[in-house]
């Protein structure tokens, strides 16, 4: 069982089960700011950061200051282990 949860997380298994495109949603507690990240278009964390740098600047009066992620690991997918753990995606506090 190890070594198959070793060679999953090697091997682009994820791209299989998940797709090729897969949205992460971002949004801040109250929905003032949302971004849709798609990393594997180049559209990841650090345009994210920038777009909210600027919505902050232009809506001083937002008390939203941190940006939560809305989707969440799924321990049972253990083909994704290693991305869940490597990926600068799930380095934002999950909304409840």
């Amino acid at each position: 069982m190890v070594g198959i949860i070793l060679i999953s997380n090697i091997l682009p298994i994820r791209v299989y089960t998940e797709g090729v495109i897969i949205p992460y949603h971002f949004e801040t507690k109250h929905s003032e700011f949302e971004f849709i990240a798609y990393p594997s278009k180049g559209r990841g964390t650090e345009e994210m950061d920038k777009k909210f740098k600027k919505f902050i600047k232009e809506n001083p009066q937002t008390k939203d200051t941190t940006i939560y992620r809305s989707f969440s690991r799924n321990a049972l997918k253990f083909w994704n282990w290693r991305f869940y753990f490597t990926s600068d995606l799930y380095n934002y506090e999950l909304k409840n």
